[in-house]
């Protein structure tokens, strides 16, 4: 009896050790590309860009510990602010993560784990989104690289003009763009950039109007927007450029900068010259709610160039990030619960832990009935027993057996002697 529930016990046991063991959830990464630059950027080595990507995890067991893996291509490098490693959380609506993903940074073709937390253990059918950042590393004329999303190559369009990455001509543009960038020195602001590109221009007067949003609580302008312009469009953004500020003049007019009295955007005005001049706005905003800063976020600021609209985005978390939907079903948890508590504590303990004590308890319950009718009638039965007890069970029993021994033993000796 014992021994088979000893091997029941051992059969959960490495049953339950079996089940928990993590596993590489297959086909759960959806949608992969690059994003973050315009689409008229020449790439170039260094050039920043970040791959987004979705997880859908309908109808399969996840449980914490299971893993997605998405590999970068050769030509692209992982990027992390600080450090040799890039780390970044996918968050659940409530605030819980429920996605560790991590990769060796900067690296080339390196892979980015992702590990699901014990989230997996009370939620199924996880959906979500995520995001990581990463850095042009080698030149390619193809308008595509491969990831390897869980073992299997998917190709991805790169961003950008569609020519490849190149050399050195990093962030060269041919079209209107704007983009932001969180502050190194101070996570509270965002740098933002718009350029402007005089050959695309067909009227006089050039004007940009920029009015700020306020997702995630917002961000006033912390400073003089200013302006910084490459007369040769070519040298852009690498070779020289002359500072222009608010009030200064410029092919033959003046650069005017009119802020909001809230703080929230401002228009900038100037003459358009005659060559194929880049021109780049420049200025910082400071994010509203303290509790963003430093948070993974994203804020857009949308731009115009003379009706033009260009669409910007700062986000805060420097390496990556995401997030997942609202699922809340807990099916896994109580399948997995439920099988092995009633096996090991009715098949196991009950026999085991009934049995013996039985024998004990009966044998405990006469002596204590035994004990106590003695005590009750202690004077008669106290003496009663004692003179019996001691006078004929003690005497008899060590007078009568050497008694005779030493008889039979006295008679041979003398019998022996008279022959």
């Amino acid at each position: 009896m014992l021994l088979s529930c000893f091997l029941a016990l051992a059969y959960i046991v490495v049953s339950q050790a079996g089940a928990s063991q993590a596993a590489t959830i297959n086909d759960i990464v959806k949608d992969v590309h690059l994003s973050g630059v315009s689409g008229s950027t020449k790439l170039g080595i260094g050039t920043m860009m970040q791959v987004d990507f979705a997880i859908d995890g309908t109808g399969k067991n996840i449980r914490e510990g299971d893993t997605f893996t998405i590999q970068a291509p050769a030509e692209l490098n992982t990027f992390a602010a600080t450090g040799t490693k890039l780390e970044f959380d996918m968050t659940a609506p409530d605030g819980a993560v429920a996605v560790k993903c991590s990769a060796p940074a900067p690296q080339p073709g390196a892979i980015i784990t992702c590990t699901f937390t014990d989230y997996a253990n009370t939620h199924q059918n996880i959906t979500g989104t995520g995001w990581a950042k990463m850095s042009a590393a080698a030149k390619t004329n193809a308008a595509a690289v491969t990831f390897t999303i869980d073992g299997k190559p998917v190709s991805v369009p790169l961003p950008g003009d569609g020519t490849g990455i190149g050399d050195t001509n990093l962030g060269k543009t041919t079209k209107h763009n704007k983009g932001g960038t969180v502050d190194s020195d101070d996570a509270s602001l965002i740098n933002w950039s718009i350029n402007v590109i005089e050959s695309g221009i067909s009227v006089s007067t050039i004007t940009v109007e920029d009015i700020f949003q306020d997702d995630n609580g917002g961000y006033t302008l912390a400073n003089e927007p200013s302006m910084s312009v490459w007369a040769n469009g070519d040298d852009f953004p690498l070779g020289e450029s002359t500072s222009v500020s608010n009030g200064d003049a410029i092919n033959g007019g003046v650069f005017t900068v009119t802020k909001k009295a809230d703080g929230t955007g401002f228009t900038a005005t100037w003459p358009k010259g005659t060559g194929n001049a880049v021109y780049s706005i420049s200025y910082n905003t400071k994010i509203k709610n303290p509790a963003m800063v430093g948070k993974s976020a994203t804020f857009k600021n949308n731009a115009s160039v003379n009706g033009v609209v260009l669409n910007g985005k700062a986000v805060i978390t420097a390496d990556g990030g995401g997030s997942t939907e609202d699922n809340t079903t807990t099916t896994p948890t109580p399948a997995v619960t439920t099988t092995p508590t009633p096996t090991v504590t009715t098949t196991t303990p009950t026999p085991v832990v009934t049995t013996t004590p039985t024998p004990v308890v009966t044998t405990t319950t006469p002596s204590t009935p035994t004990t106590t009718a003695t005590t009750t009638p202690t004077p008669a039965v106290t003496t009663t027993p004692t003179p019996t007890v001691t006078t004929t069970t003690p005497t008899p029993v060590v007078t009568t057996t050497p008694t005779p021994v030493v008889t039979t033993t006295t008679p041979s000796t003398p019998t022996t002697t008279a022959t």
